[in-house]
């Protein structure tokens, strides 16, 4: 019997490789990922814009630097959150619209960096696009219990 004529004992079938194309963005379990930060949609015109002096600046890069090291899992709770389009202010919303970025109001989310301080941006998938360094915490003012 020749090398051509043997068969394999076992023939075993190989399953297909099943391909999926990788796509960034919502798609991706992003809350067990580190954030990335992106500055592309940072408005300096509008009512928060980002003057700010060398010392604030020093701690709001301290603290990005510190939510780097977690994931968007153990960033986001209570202090960090996607802000509703109901609980954002009315110029908030205008400015929005201004900018042409009313169609991601629901992607709209908040970094606290102290008791009033705020990074505004739009969340996607593990990107934060800053919009707005609120220091007063007026683009979603808190509601005030028993008031």
């Amino acid at each position: 019997m020749s090398r051509k004529d043997k068969k394999p004992a076992i023939a075993v079938a190989l399953p297909k490789a099943e391909r999926k194309p990788r796509v960034a963005g919502d798609g991706e379990n992003s809350d067990s990922k580190h954030p990335i930060w992106c500055l592309g949609l940072m408005d300096f015109d509008g009512p928060w814009p980002w003057t700010i002096d060398a010392t604030t600046m020093r701690e709001i890069h301290s603290k990005l630097v510190a939510f780097e090291r977690m994931t968007w899992a153990a960033i986001s709770g209570h202090r960090h959150h996607f802000l509703t389009s109901t609980s954002l202010c009315k110029a908030a919303k205008d400015r929005l619209i201004a900018i042409k970025l009313d169609d991601a109001v629901d992607r709209i989310y908040s970094l606290a960096l102290s008791g009033v301080e705020r990074l505004i941006g739009i969340r996607l998938g593990r990107e934060f696009h800053f919009l707005w360094w609120d220091p007063r915490h007026e683009v979603c003012p808190s509601q005030k219990k028993n008031t």
